[in-house]
């Protein structure tokens, strides 16, 4: 899925008989962008000077999306993924040709209406298209057709895409102490209904040897956030600081596994 956006402006610099024009494509995965710029020179229709030359880089694959200031995507199958058009409090999903495959939900109070915006969008159940919002879940089949909704508590974070199990983490605030933990917290996606909650204490990334986490309001963050989930039970925290990782092998794990650079390196798509 490509988020295209592009502008053009004159460069002075470059003289005046060339103007500068910027693509920037760009796609974003459970928070994290790819992007991918194509600078063209181009010769404008007045004056004269040398003549540029056009230097294209053509994309792998791409589709065009709705435009939103959301980024999360949702793989509701191997060829067609979700995501919400926030200036239409819609959701789309689109095939990997391209294609639109559905368009579904709208501002309102009604069944498969959203009450607020849509801060979330993740792969369901048995099929489904999860969309969450600030304390509600409403389940949609891959055609649009509305299934159902659930409560869910307010400005949860995923760790996981749901299936049948909603897994993810909330901020708390405990302002007499100027502490902020970070509870996670599994929901059954049917129900709603909280199947465990639990914290991680910084105390278990003692190796790791990381300054405190100091938000801008003063507030300590004493607790262990920025999980991503995997089905066998075991999590990852990442990052830490200074690029280290932190595997938990189940979410009952006081210990872990402290991984440091070079161990592992980020890669980014080379321009």
């Amino acid at each position: 899925m490509v988020s295209d956006n592009g502008f053009s402006r004159h460069s002075d610099a470059m003289g005046p008989w060339y103007r500068k024009v910027a693509v920037i494509s760009g796609w974003k995965f459970r928070g994290l962008r790819l992007a991918s710029i194509a600078l063209v020179l181009a010769s404008c229709d007045s004056g004269t000077g040398p003549e540029a030359t056009a230097i294209p880089l053509t994309p792998f694959a791409s589709s065009q999306a709705p435009l939103s200031i959301n980024g999360y995507l949702a793989l509701a199958t191997e060829a067609t993924a979700c995501v919400v058009n926030d200036y239409e409090t819609r959701v789309h999903c689109i095939h990997r040709d391209g294609e639109q495959a559905d368009v579904f939900g709208r501002r309102g109070g009604g069944p498969g209406e959203f009450r607020s915006r849509p801060r979330l969008v993740t792969r369901g159940p048995d099929g489904t298209v999860a969309v969450i919002g600030y304390n509600w879940m409403a389940l949609f089949e891959q055609s649009g057709e509305f299934v159902a909704e659930v409560p869910v508590p307010q400005s949860i974070r995923l760790s996981a895409s749901a299936d049948s199990v909603l897994m993810g983490e909330q901020l708390e605030s405990d302002r007499p102490s100027r502490s902020v933990h970070v509870r996670h917290l599994e929901i059954d996606v049917a129900t709603g209904e909280s199947l465990w909650e639990g914290y991680f204490p910084t105390s278990i990334a003692a190796e790791a040897d990381c300054p405190p986490f100091v938000f801008s309001s003063g507030s300590t963050r004493r607790s262990l956030g920025n999980a991503r989930r995997f089905p066998s039970g075991g999590m990852v925290f990442a990052p830490l600081c200074r690029g280290q990782m932190l595997f938990l092998s189940h979410r009952a794990d006081e210990s872990g596994i402290l991984i440091q650079p070079p161990l592992y390196t980020l890669e980014y798509p080379r321009i």
